[in-house]
């Protein structure tokens, strides 16, 4: 049987197996967290950008508020990110600020470069829209 995300939360916040319901959590929602984290691959291994991704899953099950009506997943998606991106940081292998994200940072690359006129409009709508 596959519990939803909420209900798995409550269930490791109460105590109730809490290391079998964090790693079905983990699993059934794996991935939606390699989505998330597919940018920084680049800078990192995905092992060990997923164990970041799971210690971020585990900051969102110990700050999660149900009665704020939000799917946990859209709410462990910042903690997750948080995680991953204090761990590139923190490595040192980080080669933009850290107020910029990857997807902006190649957008205002790919928006400077289309002004020059070395890249076309469907270059530009590719990166875009991916």
């Amino acid at each position: 049987m596959v519990a939803d995300n909420e209900t798995l939360v409550e269930r490791i916040r109460g105590g109730y197996s809490v290391s079998e319901n964090m790693q079905l959590l983990y699993e059934n929602n794996l991935p939606l967290i390699k989505r998330i984290i597919r940018l920084y691959t680049a800078y990192e291994p995905m092992e060990d950008l997923l164990q970041e991704a799971f210690f971020g899953l585990w900051t969102a099950v110990q700050r999660y508020e149900s009665s704020k009506e939000v799917q946990f997943m859209t709410y462990a998606q910042y903690w997750i990110l948080s995680a991953v991106r204090r761990y590139i940081r923190k490595c040192g292998s980080e080669p933009y600020p850290a107020k910029v994200d990857p997807l902006q940072q190649s957008r205002r690359t790919d928006k400077a470069k289309l002004w020059a006129g070395t890249m076309s409009r469907g270059d530009c709508f590719f990166y875009w829209h991916t």
